[in-house]
């Protein structure tokens, strides 16, 4: 069972939707972070291998950006465009035609979800959609 930091359990709905494009099973946690203040965070997320053996995952997504003094969300367009990526690195590591193409294809589906959803404007801040 993956579990997730309160802040992106709203996320669970999407990765599932994708189980049979990627191996989930494969994921042992999903956490979002906010940069703090003071440092310059380029990075938008990441996977890391979880264990010695290397067959469990952390995928980590930035959800806030640094604004002069405080944190401001993050779109959700944005928030699915990295986990999107990151669930691509579970089958094709290298950020080849391979890797992008099935990246496109769960992006994809995202959208399917959102459609179900009725979220018609992912520009808005993710924690429209936290619950």
């Amino acid at each position: 069972m993956i579990k997730y930091t309160k802040n992106v359990v709203w996320l669970e709905d999407y990765v599932n939707s994708v189980s049979d494009l990627v191996p989930i099973e494969q994921i042992k946690r999903v956490i979002g972070y906010k940069v703090k203040i003071g440092l310059n965070e380029c990075q938008d997320a990441a996977i890391q291998t979880a264990n010695k053996r290397g067959d469990k995952f952390v995928i980590s997504i930035k959800l806030y950006e640094q604004e002069i003094l405080k944190h401001k969300p993050i779109h959700i367009a944005f928030v699915l465009d990295s986990l999107a990526h990151e669930l691509a690195h579970l089958m094709y590591w290298e950020h080849d035609s391979h890797h992008f193409k099935l990246q496109a294809r769960i992006l994809f589906r995202f959208g399917m979800m959102l459609k179900k959803k009725n979220i018609n404007d992912t520009s808005k801040p993710f924690t429209k959609y936290g619950k």
